[in-house]
């Protein structure tokens, strides 16, 4: 899970600021932030941003909440006994 999160942040990184570029709308600091983090050191070091106050919760749900969904679904779908 942890490749595709880091792969996720950078292009929806990259993305937000184009987009801002374009059309001069703001970015979300706080969730470029936490992307920033998950990039640089992975989820070991989202979760010390987080427990140091440096990203706050919200900003890393973004992130990892899409993936933690994806895996409950397909938890939940799978049949039983597997």
């Amino acid at each position: 899970m942890e490749p595709e999160l880091i792969e996720k942040a950078k292009s929806n990184m990259l993305r937000d600021t184009e987009w801002s570029e374009r059309t001069g709308m703001p970015i979300r600091e706080d969730i470029q932030r936490a992307r920033q983090y998950l990039i640089d050191g992975g989820l070991k070091a989202l979760r010390q941003a987080l427990d140091s106050g440096v990203v706050l919760p919200a900003a890393a749900g973004v992130l990892v909440a899409p993936y933690l969904l994806q895996s409950d679904q397909q938890t939940r779908s799978a049949p039983e006994g597997s």
